[in-house]
């Protein structure tokens, strides 16, 4: 039986939540090493933005 609206946005923010949480510290620690203006400076600030 497929889930319904409420319970598949549940099952996705607890699945992808630690993951994305995972990324976002790892990119903090990151943000200093690379230039604001390089592509993976651009993605960090957009990434920490949202």
């Amino acid at each position: 039986m497929p889930l319904s609206s409420e319970e598949h946005l549940k099952l996705r923010q607890s699945e992808s939540k630690p993951i994305v949480d995972e990324i976002r510290s790892w990119m903090n620690k990151r943000i200093v090493e690379v230039a604001p203006k390089s592509s993976m400076g651009k993605a960090s600030c957009f990434f920490g933005s949202s």
